[in-house]
């Protein structure tokens, strides 16, 4: 059977979904799956798309399956189901492996609420570099943020650290302390958040940035300084799948050391080298435009609608403090001799904004 990471009832499809990493050489696309239901009822899945597109460091490939629900389910908060392939070799034996009592949850409030913009990255022990992540593209204009996390639940702290900003409706938490499976590596997982993220909002979010939380979006023209502003009001954006942001690094010179109580990530790090880095060699990030999207990795859409690069002088560029990440210390970065204080000036109104709304002092 493929690997499953997780799976949902979808009331907006009828449909039950199931998003799962494989390797290249497993044609689940030419298998025939089925979904039998508690009821009785049985489902026949819709045909796999094969994701053969190999592209990225240690590539990884996607499956996506769907079955139509049974009427009498759409309502239910949850029931079970089994996943099978049909054996379609040996008549005498109907399915050759399966997924046995899968129990599916619906959304808890339906209709879910609509967002023009939203985030979704994937955390792990990273709770101090929140707050400021949120609070400064929550001010540019993103409406809501997904934060998956990987940390062991009875060990996480991001629930408590992120109270305000779920309180305030502006953050969910999801659970996804999931580990690779035998022979991939860690990027199984991150690529099977971001496939569930994709295609549990497919329908409730127009346009999903997908970023790490060291990585912020900044919109360079002073006429356009919100993000949303860049994707209105444009007929040529209906079939994108992606507008891509190009990386800059910010940093300090000579690397100095800092504390995570010292000032902000964005007075930390007020140099940035004279250029972008160049585009096609894993640094590029995406907004994208979910129903014009199949199957992501990471850095691009490896199924979908085309793309379109963001000027990164004129539009919108990705600023990266890698510098601060506790997590990659060793990452190779260029050196930070362009002093660029933009972000520290727009920080400083976010949290303004933010002193506000959270009534702090």
């Amino acid at each position: 059977m493929p690997v499953i990471h997780s799976f949902f009832a979808d009331e907006a499809t009828e449909s039950v979904i199931f998003v799962g990493v494989k390797w290249l050489s497993q044609n689940w696309h030419q298998a025939a799956f089925v979904c039998v239901f508690d009821n009785g009822d049985i489902s026949m899945s819709d045909p796999v798309v094969q994701d053969g597109r190999s592209f990225g460091y240690l590539t990884q490939f996607l499956i996506v399956l769907t079955c139509s629900m049974p009427k009498s389910y759409l309502k239910q908060s949850n029931f079970t189901l089994s996943l099978s392939v049909l054996n379609i070799t040996n008549l005498d034996e109907a399915f050759v492996d399966t997924y046995e009592n899968l129990t599916v949850c619906r959304p808890g409030i339906w209709p879910v609420k609509r967002y023009f913009l939203a985030m979704c990255t994937m955390v792990r022990n990273m709770d101090p570099f929140l707050p400021e992540w949120v609070e400064y593209h929550a001010y540019i204009g993103v409406e809501h943020f997904y934060i998956y996390d990987n940390a062991p639940y009875k060990n996480s702290t991001l629930r408590e650290k992120m109270k305000p900003y779920i309180d305030a409706g502006y953050v969910t938490v999801v659970p996804w302390p999931h580990r690779p499976s035998s022979g991939k590596t860690f990027l199984e997982i991150q690529i099977a958040h971001e496939n569930d993220c994709i295609w549990r909002h497919k329908h409730d979010v127009d346009w999903m940035i997908k970023v790490d939380v060291d990585e912020f979006v900044q919109p360079m023209n002073p006429l356009k300084p919100k993000i949303p502003d860049y994707l209105i009001d444009d007929s040529t954006l209906e079939t994108l799948s992606s507008i891509r942001l190009d990386n800059w690094f910010f940093g300090r010179p000579n690397r100095t050391t800092f504390s995570y109580k010292s000032d902000s990530i964005f007075e930390r790090n007020q140099y940035r080298p004279g250029r972008p880095t160049p585009q096609n060699i894993g640094r590029d990030k995406n907004i994208l435009q979910l129903k014009n999207v199949h199957y992501f990795k990471i850095h691009g859409v490896k199924l979908g609608g085309a793309a379109r690069s963001a000027d990164p002088y004129n539009e919108l560029r990705m600023v990266h403090y890698r510098m601060d990440n506790p997590r990659h210390r060793t990452f190779d970065l260029p050196d930070f001799r362009t002093l660029d204080t933009s972000m520290v000036q727009t920080w400083t109104e976010a949290k303004r904004h933010f002193d506000q709304i959270l009534g702090r002092s």
